[in-house]
């Protein structure tokens, strides 16, 4: 591929979601740019959907699930799939939640805050939270911090620690 085409690094990412067609064969559903930041009750914390599923899902019902914003909590059997965009200075307090999180940093720093320490993340960093108790705080004066996340419901799939038989 030649530098003159090479993607333009500054472009809005696209989003393609693959389902299946009206003769039921693999195809794009929904092309286009990802839905735009919107900003969170928290201040200086902002998020954009790229998808979600709920546990009662109907993959062939070929509505947006991106559009039936309902905030970043999982239902059971639900994921939830999005950027999160922490503004120089910005924190998330301590919260814990039933779900699996898979984190990617893309651009910038952030400390996550846990229990027993804290772990400062930069670009490049993946992170696998599992049901723990965590926060966030972009401790930089002048850059964002921004990662992509995965989460999913772990409570209806998963068994928890006192469930498993003593050792």
């Amino acid at each position: 591929m030649s530098a003159s085409e090479r993607p333009d690094p500054q472009a809005e990412p696209r989003r393609f979601v693959i389902g299946h067609d009206d003769a039921a064969l693999s195809a794009v559903t929904h092309r286009g740019s990802t839905p735009p930041l919107v900003p969170h009750r928290l201040p200086g914390v902002s998020t954009a959907m790229l998808w979600k599923e709920t546990e009662l899902l109907d993959i062939g019902d070929g509505s947006d699930h991106a559009l039936l914003w309902s905030g970043t909590l999982v239902p059971p059997g639900g994921t939830r799939f999005f950027i999160t965009r922490i503004d120089p200075g910005a924190r998330i307090p301590v919260h814990t939640t039933p779900t699996v999180d898979y984190h990617v940093v893309v651009e910038g720093r952030a400390v996550v805050l846990l229990e027993s320490g804290d772990v400062e993340l930069q670009a490049g960093d993946v992170m696998v939270m599992r049901g723990v108790a965590h926060g966030w705080h972009n401790p930089s004066a002048t850059t964002a911090f921004v990662c992509v996340s995965t989460m999913v419901d772990m409570a209806s799939s998963v068994p928890v620690a006192q469930d498993a038989p003593p050792k």
